[in-house]
């Protein structure tokens, strides 16, 4: 085992510890902090606190997009849904005047905006203790590493995917 792919489990070791990997997050799952990469390299913070009312979601923007608008919570939310098995993620949302953007004949019926490819969706173990910052920094180094050619990456993935002993599955 190289050095690179030490590191590489010493993250996953780590990232374990903080997030349960998942395969989906929606605005239907049970209530929660859940996160998001994708491909861009954005990170989503998704936060479910009580099902009767909208998700908060708050995007990361990747390296190659300005920070803006990052760690604000992106405006009149209605549902998501990320899946890393598929790929496929999306937000729908409400705009402020849709009469702006849209025939204001028609009906508005909300917008979707898909996202990039979807990568990994995990949920923090523990939100008083785990800093969503922090998680969204050790998902993107694992998203990095897992890049690597010369890395183990089924042997990375199913460390990952197996659930750790004494911990939530």
């Amino acid at each position: 085992m190289n050095m690179h792919e030490r590191e590489a489990e010493q993250l996953v070791d780590e990232l374990t510890a903080r997030i349960e990997v998942l395969t989906e997050v929606s605005d239907t799952s049970p209530p929660g902090v859940y996160l998001a990469t994708t491909q861009s390299g954005a990170a989503y913070v998704i936060e479910l606190m009580d099902p009767d009312r909208a998700p908060t979601v708050i995007r990361y923007h990747g390296d190659a997009h300005g920070k803006i608008h990052d760690t604000r919570s992106l405006p009149g939310v209605h549902g998501c849904r990320f899946n890393a098995q598929t790929g496929v993620g999306y937000i729908v949302w409400w705009k402020d005047s849709p009469a702006e953007y849209n025939d204001p004949t028609a009906p508005y019926v909300g917008t979707l905006r898909a996202t990039s490819r979807v990568l990994l969706v995990g949920r923090i173990r523990d939100s008083a203790a785990t800093d969503s910052v922090e998680a969204v920094r050790l998902l993107r180094e694992l998203t990095a590493l897992l890049e690597d050619p010369s890395l183990d990456y089924a042997g990375l993935v199913l460390r990952l995917l197996t659930p750790r002993e004494g911990g939530a599955a």
